[in-house]
């Protein structure tokens, strides 16, 4: 999100944030928040180009390529060592701030890969009107059956 092109269009004082509900408050992960952007990267262990892959995540990851994103696209960074006097001054963008200050792991790094496909495409195809929450839930248990780790008992 362009926090900067957002507050200009419909004033930063609309602009809000919130936490997700936790169903259990006292759930270890319940008042965190990953703070990582909408994608998630990473490299297979059967790349034929895994150095590569290596290089460019941590290319992209870095700090010279957080404070191009922060510059130009006034969203959150993924490095969290850029110019702080770069980040946008929303009061919203600050409040995010916080809250990632101590972020834990986005889900999608804990998923199997049949999992993050299933979440991926569903949630393209719930919002399309094209799929039912519930029809999604049963492919995301049908994602998890056949998870690997699953399979291997973990």
């Amino acid at each position: 999100m362009n926090w900067e092109a957002f507050g200009k269009a419909i004033g930063d004082e609309n602009l809000g944030v919130t936490r997700w509900p936790a169903i259990n408050p006292n759930a270890p992960l319940a008042q965190k928040f990953s703070g990582i952007e909408g994608a998630v990267y990473g490299v297979t262990k059967w790349s034929k180009k895994k150095q590569a892959g290596l290089e460019f995540i941590t290319w992209l990851a870095g700090k010279e390529n957080g404070e191009l994103w922060v510059r130009y696209g006034k969203g959150q960074p993924l490095n969290k060592n850029v110019d702080k006097a770069l980040l946008p001054t929303s009061p919203s963008f600050q409040k995010i701030q916080e809250l990632v200050a101590q972020p834990t792991l986005h889900s999608g790094v804990m998923l199997s890969g049949p999992e993050t496909d299933a979440l991926a495409r569903g949630w393209q195809q719930v919002t399309l009107g094209q799929l039912t929450v519930e029809k999604w839930a049963e492919q995301m248990q049908q994602a998890l059956e056949r998870s690997p780790t699953k399979k291997q008992g973990k």
